[in-house]
């Protein structure tokens, strides 16, 4: 999400979508990956539930749960 757009719900709604869908279609988790170094990002998606699986060159890859 653009900077000027951030804290606004968006990402939230996102993220929310994302498991809807994932739910809807038979699924129990999905995978993101983020730059290493976007402290923001890893902070947002550790908020939202996620867990941290792995580091692949300077991309983490983080898991989703769907309940």
């Amino acid at each position: 999400i653009l900077k000027d757009y951030q804290r606004m719900g968006i990402g939230r709604k996102f993220i929310e979508t994302a498991k809807e869908t994932v739910k809807r279609n038979g699924y129990d988790k999905f995978l993101v990956s983020v730059n290493s170094k976007n402290a923001n990002a890893i902070y947002f998606y550790k908020r939202m539930g996620a867990y941290e699986i792995d580091q692949v060159d300077s991309q983490k890859r983080f898991c989703f749960v769907v309940r």
